[in-house]
């Protein structure tokens, strides 16, 4: 009697086989967040930083500079190698800024004379390594990378005795910077993903020469800038 249940057991195991086709694959751990994507963003940016105005050196005013919002828009593209609930990435980013901050001083070195500054933040293009956890169908990830920065430092002077605007000089400088953020993606679909992200930029001192006697240099330091942006990018097959 047993032998006939051993021989019937393998009859049954035989034939639920070979109606299978062959033992089942394996279940693969999928992970969303895996694959070349491309994306587009817009949101906020906030600038500041201090400027003091020298003549040969001395300082002759400063001005902090407060608080400067404006829009932003980025292009970026990048690789993410997802594994179980971790992602390991890449991404390389272009920025359009229209920040600009204004700052202005009268009697520069007794002369009845004023000043203005413009500072303005034209683009940025950097890159970044990332990673982070997925939960769920979101990755929470952080973010580290340079920055080069093109900003340009517009100053013009009011002469009292004509009052009109005299002397306007504009420098261009490409400036490095360091960001650091953290961020939140959403897998909506197989390849469209919702991204949110917060960065913080360092910037090093600088200082701009200007071809016055009134003013001859602007020097600029604590610059810093808070960004965020709200994007979609499209994630294709890893």
């Amino acid at each position: 009697m047993l032998k006939k249940t051993l021989i019937a057991t393998a009859c049954l195991v035989a034939s639920s086989y070979a109606f299978a086709g062959g033992a089942p694959a394996p279940l693969q751990f999928y992970n969303p967040f895996s694959g070349v994507y491309l994306g587009a963003a817009i949101g906020g940016d906030h600038f500041a930083n201090r400027q003091d105005w020298l003549i040969n050196g001395a300082q002759v005013a400063s001005e902090d500079g407060g608080s400067n919002i404006a829009l932003m828009g980025q292009l970026n593209m990048g690789y993410q190698y997802g594994w179980d609930h971790w992602s390991l990435g890449g991404e390389v980013l272009y920025n359009l800024d229209s920040t600009t901050q204004k700052g202005s001083v009268v009697e520069v070195n007794s002369s009845n004379t004023t000043f203005k500054n413009r500072l303005m933040n034209k683009y940025d293009f950097g890159f970044d390594i990332n990673g982070g956890y997925r939960w769920n169908q979101t990755l929470f990830y952080a973010l580290t990378g340079p920055l080069w920065s093109e900003v340009q430092n517009k100053g013009s002077f009011l002469d009292p005795a004509l009052t009109t605007t005299t002397g306007s000089q504009t420098v261009k400088k490409t400036l490095s910077a360091w960001m650091v953020g953290i961020g939140a993606e959403q897998a909506l679909t197989d390849h469209l993903r919702l991204k949110e992200q917060f960065v913080y930029t360092i910037y090093p001192s600088t200082k701009y020469r200007m071809n016055n006697v009134f003013v001859n240099t602007v020097s600029i330091s604590a610059f810093q800038r808070q960004s965020f942006l709200l994007g979609l990018a499209y994630q294709f097959d890893a």
